[in-house]
């Protein structure tokens, strides 16, 4: 939280053979690195430090006898630490199986991830009916149990907002082996672990909560975000973490949701520059300036800051190169022929840049592969760079504000009227809805 990457890492690793807890928070550790790489040297480095944690683990959990495990005695006779070896066992599951779908491609790989996923999921339904069971707690330290709730809130509530996020079609699958995701009850649990502020999980499931809000509501087109819960959680982590890279992040998409695109801006560079260990933390910042800048229509920087990431980050080199597409083609500072050159040498390049994840394709990447492929054929990019904002809920934030929404929206009228009428159908609705939506 206060940027002591290096020492966390270095605290976490000198008892990771012998501590569950240890084992827990660098197996976290190694799998944050690996996501934020995407590397798959680093992604063997935290799988094989995930298969130690779970023997650790492991070995902490409660070892029954056959005539206790007949007369279901499990609950009665865990020590506290063997509480907190099945909470540790489900995060450590959980991180095992996201890592698989990354790590190896093959179908064998994601049975083996879904598996893990659904064994966590159970142990976490377990920890549930121990924590409602008073008998369990009678005669233990108050503290324990209040660590237990919040770790089992804490993983519930993400179980139930990310299972949320699912087709219906696929909800009624997963409910038939078990699964459920209830979003008002994931919130309900969450809250309840964020108001516990004397437990680890607590700004945890603070920060959880805000990038549902911030976040997630604009990628997964879940629902308007709850700025009043922003409000009422940010002051607290912003206190306890000030110059927090997490938490500034977190700042500057909540000023960026209002519309303040310059304030953003500037809590996106602080972030930045609070840190240097997370290299990769500054990708997810560069990412977000990409489209605050485009928000000013200042082209040249968001086209800068997609090229940064195409140099530096593999998350997904296919929509960089094509934000660098569709960002230089609306810089009408840059000389036209110079510019139609470039623009085609890099529209070639954007399908053979796609990858897989757990063998299957990234439905964004098919979309700007589709996208090239078209400027490619009708030598057209009319409108992509506001069609690709539109595509990323960007207009929901900037139709908020008159000084930015009303430019873009004289921009996209002059230039249908000079050039739309040679386009096809599909632009002209976009035209019309946008017009529609946010001329006031």
């Amino acid at each position: 939280m206060n940027n002591k990457f290096e020492l966390s890492e270095e605290r976490m690793a000198v008892l990771a053979d012998r501590s569950m807890y240890h084992a827990l928070g660098y197996s976290t550790i190694l799998f944050i690195k690996a996501m934020m790489t995407c590397n798959k040297t680093d992604m063997e480095v935290a799988m094989e430090m995930c298969k130690r944690a779970c023997t650790v683990i492991e070995s902490k959990r409660q070892k029954l006898s056959l005539s206790e495990s007949i007369f279901n005695m499990r609950q009665k006779l865990m020590s506290d630490e063997e509480l907190h070896a099945e909470l540790c066992y489900a995060e450590v599951l959980l991180i095992r199986a996201v890592l698989s779908f990354f790590h190896d491609e093959s179908l064998t790989s994601f049975v083996r991830g879904a598996f893990r996923i659904r064994t966590c999921y159970q142990t976490y339904k377990y920890c549930e009916k121990v924590l409602n069971d008073d008998t369990v707690w009678k005669g233990r330290n108050p503290m324990v149990r209040r660590q237990f709730e919040s770790g089992v809130r804490m993983g519930n509530g993400m179980f139930n907002l990310g299972l949320s996020t699912l087709p219906s079609k696929v909800l009624r699958l997963l409910a038939v082996v078990g699964f459920s995701g209830d979003k008002t009850t994931g919130m309900v649990d969450l809250h309840t672990c964020a108001s516990m502020t004397d437990t680890l999980c607590s700004p945890l499931a603070m920060m959880t909560l805000l990038a549902w809000h911030l976040i997630a509501c604009f990628l997964f087109g879940s629902g308007q975000p709850d700025l009043r819960v922003c409000h009422q959680m940010m002051p607290a982590l912003m206190h306890k973490y000030p110059n927090g890279a997490i938490i500034l992040f977190l700042r500057a998409r909540l000023v960026l949701i209002m519309s303040q695109v310059d304030s953003a801006i500037c809590f996106f560079n602080k972030s930045v520059n609070s840190q240097n260990v997370y290299l990769q933390f500054h990708h997810i910042c560069y990412w977000e300036l990409l489209f605050a800048h485009a928000y000013n229509r200042d082209w040249t920087k968001s086209a800068n800051y997609a090229r940064l990431l195409y140099k530096e980050s593999k998350w997904s080199r296919c929509v960089y190169i094509y934000l660098m597409c569709i960002f230089f083609a609306a810089d009408t500072s840059v000389e036209e022929n110079k510019r139609k050159e470039t623009i085609a040498a890099l529209a070639r390049k954007v399908d053979a840049c796609r990858m897989r994840i757990a063998g299957k394709s990234i439905p964004i990447e098919k979309f700007c592969a589709r996208r090239a492929k078209r400027f490619l054929s009708t030598g057209s990019l009319l409108f992509a760079h506001y069609e690709f904002i539109y595509f990323w809920n960007g207009f929901d934030i900037i139709g908020q504000n008159a000084n930015l929404i009303e430019p873009i929206l004289k921009d996209i009228e002059h230039v249908w009227k000079t050039e739309g009428n040679k386009r096809g159908m599909e632009l002209k609705n976009m035209f019309h809805i946008l017009m529609l939506r946010y001329r006031r």
